[in-house]
C-alpha cells in the first residue's frame, strides 16, 4: 500500500493527526477539498495549552496574545485580566497551513473524497476527479458533515449550532482599542453570544448560537452598526457547529473520526481546536500502538465526559444569562477558573463543584475593599 494513513481534512484535527503519525515514521497523505491555504470561519482563539503538544514555535502565525477580556450583558460591562500566555489569536488559513507544512505529510488539496470503502485490512478512497487510493487507515477530519463518517456508517445526528462571522478592516485607532483584548457579549441571543476578537490588522466579529437560530444575520449587522465598526456592508461567513452530545462510536476498525467530525466541539463556548488537536493525538497513539478498539473509549474518558458537564453548564447559563453574568462572569475567580479549563488544568466538573469557593473568594475580596 502506498500510504499507512490517509487523513481527510486539513484543519487542526487533520494536520495534528498527520504530524503525530509522521514523526513516528508513518507515511501519511492529507486530502483537503479546498486549495491551501484557505479561509476558514473561526473566531481564532487558541489556548496556548493546545500548542504545547508540538516541539516548535507557532510565533509566526500568532496574531495577538490576549491579556484582557471585556464581557457585556445588555448595558452592563465588566473588564477582567487574563493570565499571560494563556490564549492567542490566529487566522485559520495561516494556522492550518503552517501545521500541515510542519506535519511532513504529503498533501493533496483541491480534491474531494466521494466515498470510503472499508475492508478488514485496508480502506479504499474514491476521489471526485477520478482515481482511488488504498491505505491501511483513514482519519475523518472533514467536519460536521463528514463524508468519512457517512461512508462507513459512523454518521450520527447531533445538535448543530451556527456561527456567523465577518472579518472587518478598521483604522489603527480602533484596532488599538482592542489590542490584546477580546470581547464577548451576552443577552443578544437566547442560546449564544457575540464576540470581537482582535487580529493583527483587523477584527473578527461574530455571533454564534447553541440551539435556536434567532435572526442571527440581522442581529450581527445591527451589532456591527451599533459598535461603529463599519459604515459599509461586510461579507458574512456561516459555519455549522457540531456540539458533543454523549456516547457514540467515533471509530470503526481502521477508520477514526477526529475534531468536528467526531462532534468534539465544546457546547458551552463553541471552541473546538483544543479537542481537535487532542483527539488527533489520541487517534495517532491508538494507530501506532495497534489499539484501534480503544479510541472511542479514550476519547470518552479524556474529552467526552467533561463535555457533558460543559453541556449542563451551557443549558443553565444560557437560560439564566442575567443571573450568570452578575454572579459568574463578573467574578474574577470564576473567569480565571474558566481559563484554567481551556488550559487543561482543571475540568468543567471540578470547576462547577468549586463554584461556592469562588463566590467566597469574591465576597472576601469585596469585604477587604
Amino acid at each position: 500500500m502506498k500510504y499507512d494513513v490517509v487523513v481527510v481534512g486539513g484543519g487542526p484535527a487533520g494536520a495534528a493527526t498527520a504530524y503525530f503519525l509522521t514523526k513516528h515514521g508513518a507515511k501519511v497523505l492529507v486530502i483537503e477539498k479546498k486549495k491551501l491555504p484557505r479561509y476558514k470561519i473561526c473566531a481564532g482563539g487558541v489556548p496556548v495549552s493546545a500548542l504545547e503538544y508540538f516541539p516548535f514555535s507557532f510565533e509566526s502565525v500568532i496574531e495577538q496574545y490576549i491579556h484582557r477580556a471585556s464581557f457585556f450583558y445588555k448595558d452592563k460591562k465588566v473588564n477582567i485580566d487574563i493570565p499571560k500566555r494563556c490564549l492567542v489569536m490566529v487566522m485559520r488559513d495561516r494556522f492550518d497551513y503552517f501545521l500541515i507544512q510542519k506535519s511532513g505529510a504529503e498533501v493533496l488539496d483541491n480534491e474531494c473524497v466521494e466515498k470510503i470503502r472499508q475492508y478488514k485490512t485496508h480502506c479504499t478512497i474514491s476521489l471526485k476527479r477520478g482515481g482511488e487510493i488504498k491505505t491501511k487507515y483513514v482519519i475523518g477530519a472533514d467536519g460536521a458533515g463528514s463524508v468519512v463518517a457517512k461512508s462507513v456508517g459512523l454518521f450520527q445526528k447531533c445538535d448543530l449550532g451556527l456561527a456567523l462571522e465577518a472579518e472587518i478592516e478598521v483604522d489603527e485607532a480602533v484596532l488599538n482599542r482592542y489590542q490584546s483584548m477580546f470581547q464577548v457579549g451576552f443577552g443578544v441571543l437566547s442560546y449564544g453570544y457575540f464576540w470581537i476578537f482582535p487580529k493583527k490588522r483587523h477584527l473578527s466579529v461574530g455571533i454564534g448560537c447553541i440551539k435556536k437560530k434567532e435572526r442571527m444575520l440581522q442581529k450581527l449587522n445591527k451589532l456591527v452598526s451599533q459598535l461603529g465598526l463599519t459604515k459599509n456592508p461586510c461579507r458574512v461567513f456561516a459555519h455549522p457547529i457540531p456540539f458533543h452530545q454523549g456516547n457514540y462510536n467515533i471509530n470503526k476498525n481502521n477508520v477514526f473520526l477526529v475534531g468536528d467530525a467526531a462532534h468534539l466541539v465544546d457546547p458551552f463556548t463553541g471552541e473546538g481546536i483544543r479537542h481537535a488537536i487532542l483527539s488527533g493525538f489520541i487517534a495517532a497513539q491508538c494507530i501506532l500502538k495497534r489499539d484501534e478498539h480503544k479510541y472511542s473509549e479514550q476519547i470518552k474518558a479524556k474529552i467526552g465526559k467533561d463535555l457533558l458537564w460543559a453541556k449542563r453548564l451551557a443549558n443553565f447559563f444560557y437560560k439564566h444569562q442575567g443571573f450568570c453574568f452578575r454572579y459568574f462572569v463578573s467574578n474574577p475567580s470564576v473567569v480565571n477558573a474558566f481559563m484554567k479549563i481551556i488550559s487543561n488544568r482543571i475540568t468543567y466538573k471540578r470547576c462547577m463543584f468549586r463554584a461556592p469557593y469562588y463566590f467566597l473568594i469574591d465576597f472576601l475580596s469585596k469585604l477587604k475593599k
